[in-house]
């Protein structure tokens, strides 16, 4: 009768770590969502010296870029950036726009998202 209830108690922590890991999952995902700044992978810019750069496609096929880091680069690659949306036929969306903060990157990002096609 103990070492069933032992037993019980093991299969409980068993299920309740796993559901702590699954929700930790949940979690990263919905932050990664809400945080899109954080998915991009920066290089060293192919033009501008010391600067970086990242660019991000989505399914709707359009582009956005961002760079920071450089002379001439509206953005300091670390804390502000600068980012152009570019249309399907690679074509500038609108105006660039400079000296953003990750947060507002991600907001960008959101937005051309939800872009249709």
């Amino acid at each position: 009768m103990l070492v069933r209830g032992i037993g019980e108690v093991r299969v409980w922590l068993v299920s309740c770590k796993v559901w702590r890991k699954s929700d930790m999952t949940r979690e990263k995902l919905y932050r990664e969502d809400k945080n899109m700044f954080e998915t991009l992978k920066f290089k060293a810019h192919e033009v501008c010296e010391g600067g970086v750069m990242a660019t991000r496609q989505f399914d709707n096929d359009y582009e956005v870029s961002v760079v920071g880091g450089a002379k001439g680069l509206y953005g300091n690659g670390s804390t502000s950036f600068e980012v152009a949306i570019f249309r399907p036929d690679g074509e500038f969306y609108r105006e660039v726009q400079g000296w953003l903060s990750k947060d507002e990157v991600s907001a960008v990002m959101e937005e051309v998202k939800a872009f249709k096609g």
